[in-house]
């Protein structure tokens, strides 16, 4: 059999983040507004003649066999619990794979609590491989469910459900979590030049750090618990952020996109104490001073990727100013795609 490929968007989120979590969407309904970028994950199935699971991370190096009849995702190492979990799940059912096992390669362009939704990402990547691979035809948003469920229920990996469908569909998008769990998925679609605008004015800083989001995602889940009136006030903020940012980024208003991306920031510092840290409020200072009007860090936050909307001709200046700090600058491309398959017959 030849080798199945497989390749799914980061994203970058605009509004609502937070939103999307179980904690919150499912007694308010959550809602997100998020693009994809062409930063990804990309996974590898490549057919083996033995009974083995061969998990391989190209990014560290970490690798691991293990029966492919008895998968275990708490016998590996961290790295490889997102490749042995969806392998488990895809093949305790009906369908099974040919005689022979199957190595799984896997690779990402943005490490682990980067707040790019890297590992959900690869949920997706991973999920979609192995569809390819079993021939069961999934849509996008069953490859987002399995994935979600795999990471965030069999594997209680904490996080929302954002990453999952802007992977698994691609573009710009509003997505609306319902309160039984359902996301619905809007493709925003403003003029062209609007979209080219929009990419051209953001800046997306690696501040070189990462954070562990499950810290702060669970901070976040007690306060709202506890019934915390301001934590959850500030978390019905970002929601109508979202909503706001929807309706900017559909007519047009770019001038809206700064200012809405500083209330969002506001109000996301107060759900959870760990968000903000001495390190992303000097880029925050250092790119506003530059020019930028409005700065968030991407994800939970804690650190990682942090975005920026400079506009006009402010960019070059903004971006040269968050390199004083030693982070990485990089360009916005928007991926317009979700979650891609094929199938080669190259050599592993």
């Amino acid at each position: 059999m030849p080798m199945i490929r497989s390749r799914a968007p980061l994203r970058v989120s605009f509004a609502g983040g937070g939103t999307d979590l179980e904690a919150y969407a499912r007694h308010h309904g959550g809602l997100v507004v998020n693009a994809t970028i062409d930063l990804c994950a990309e996974v590898t199935l490549v057919p083996r003649p033995d009974r083995t699971l061969g998990l391989w991370d190209l990014d560290t190096g970490i690798n691991a066999q293990i029966p492919l009849d008895d998968i275990d995702p708490d016998t590996v190492a961290e790295r490889l619990r997102l490749s042995a979990g969806v392998a488990r799940h895809v093949l305790d059912g009906p369908t099974t794979p040919q005689a022979g096992g199957v190595d799984v390669y896997s690779s990402v362009d943005a490490p682990a609590g980067s707040g790019l939704g890297s590992s959900s990402t690869l949920t997706v990547a991973l999920v979609a491989a192995w569809d390819r691979w079993l021939e069961t035809s999934h849509d996008a948003d069953a490859i987002a469910r399995t994935a979600f469920r795999v990471e965030r229920e069999e594997l209680a990996l904490s996080g929302g459900c954002q990453d999952h469908w802007a992977a698994a569909h691609g573009g710009l998008n509003r997505l609306a979590i319902t309160r039984d769990g359902t996301v619905d998925v809007s493709a925003l679609r403003p003029d062209p030049d609007i979209v080219n605008e929009l990419e051209t004015s953001l800046v997306l800083y690696d501040t070189g750090t990462s954070r562990r989001s499950a810290t702060i995602i669970d901070e976040q889940r007690q306060h709202l618990a506890s019934g915390d009136t301001e934590r959850l006030m500030s978390m019905h903020q970002l929601k109508a952020q979202a909503a706001a940012m929807a309706d900017a980024l559909t007519r047009g208003r770019l001038e809206l996109v700064g200012p809405l991306l500083e209330h969002g920031w506001e109000h996301k510092r107060r759900t959870a104490d760990a968000i903000t840290t001495p390190l992303t409020e000097t880029a925050r200072c250092t790119a506003l001073s530059a020019g930028a009007t409005g700065v968030k860090v991407s994800g939970a936050g804690g650190g990682g990727f942090m975005l920026a909307f400079c506009p006009g001709v402010t960019r070059h200046r903004v971006a040269a100013a968050l390199a004083t700090l030693g982070g990485r600058i990089r360009p916005v491309r928007f991926s317009t795609t979700g979650v891609t398959t094929w199938m080669t017959n190259s050599t592993p």
